[in-house]
This record gives structure tokens, C-alpha cells and sequence, in this order.
């Protein structure tokens, strides 16, 4: 089968730029050793045999990672979620499930207790893409809005978070 090429909306202005198609545990694991190397955008789409474990010990690997986008039935989890905390020097998180939004589960209260650590921990995060239920946008803004985010510069941070129309 024959899909069309990827192609990246956001590329990194340094660094190393990271992304596959149908991935598979088996292939994420040994990208770990990528870690010696700057990669600071991770992209993954349509990989259903990716594990969010698997997602999580790769996050835990690559440190320096500014942008990441995982795009997949099921990608936002738990897991996930927390090992993004770890990663310090993001700027943007995009994590698009591909089910119709009506078919999406609510965030549980720990995933979204997940997404306030990241906020937090993430200094430097400004841009949030969650395609969700209607639900736990509401459970996430309401988390953001009651978690000191800390200050940049005097000014209180700002995260943009996006909501898609459909």
C-alpha cells in the first residue's frame, strides 16, 4: 500500500527532527539511543501497535525534546502524559486521537492531574493540542486555570490551549 508522505507543519529551527509511520514497540524501543543525539521534535502517527508504555521509556530517553506530536486512536494517556513531565524543554505538545470527537473518553481526574504536572514541570510549554471530549477540555482548562504555573520574566505564564471545532 502506498500512503503519501509526511509532512511537518512545525519544523525544529535546531536539532533533529524525528518521525515514523506505523511504528511498532519492537521499532520504538532502540530509538532510545537517539538520546545521544539532539533530537528536539518526535512525531509519530498511525501507530496502534505502539504501547504507551513503549511511548513512555522513549520519552523518558529523549530529554531535549521540544515539540512532540503523536497523532493515533488512543494516544493520550496516563503514561504518556507523565512521562512528558520529564521532558523539560518543551514547547508544544500536540496529541490528536483520530476517533470522532463524540467516540473520545473523558480524561480521567489522573490524566488530567498528568497534564497540570506537565504544565508545571514544563516551563517553557506554551502551545497544548488535545483533541478529546468536550468534558475534559473543561477538566483541563479548570486544572490549568487552579495550578500556579509560575512566572516568566513577572508576567504569569500563558498556555495556549487549542480545541478543535470538530
Amino acid at each position: 500500500m502506498t500512503r503519501a508522505p509526511l509532512t511537518f507543519v512545525r519544523c525544529p529551527s535546531e536539532g533533529l527532527l524525528f518521525g515514523v509511520q506505523l511504528a511498532t514497540d519492537i521499532l520504538l524501543d532502540p530509538l532510545a539511543a537517539l538520546a545521544a543525539h539532539s533530537v528536539t521534535k518526535l512525531f509519530i502517527n498511525d501507530s496502534p501497535s505502539v504501547t504507551p508504555e513503549a511511548t513512555g521509556r522513549l520519552l523518558a530517553a529523549l530529554t531535549s525534546l521540544k515539540d512532540v506530536t503523536f497523532i493515533g486512536s488512543g494516544v493520550i494517556s496516563e503514561t504518556v502524559l507523565s512521562a512528558l513531565h520529564g521532558c523539560s524543554q518543551l514547547d508544544t505538545v500536540q496529541l490528536k486521537d483520530t476517533r470522532p470527537l463524540t467516540d473520545i473518553p473523558a480524561l480521567t481526574q489522573s490524566e488530567v492531574a498528568a497534564v497540570s504536572r506537565m504544565a508545571v514541570t514544563c516551563r517553557k510549554l506554551y502551545r497544548l493540542f488535545l483533541t478529546t471530549s468536550l468534558e475534559s477540555y473543561s477538566a483541563v482548562l479548570t486544572a490549568l486555570h487552579e495550578t500556579d504555573l509560575g512566572r516568566d520574566g513577572g508576567q504569569s505564564r500563558t498556555i495556549e490551549l487549542y480545541v478543535p471545532s470538530k
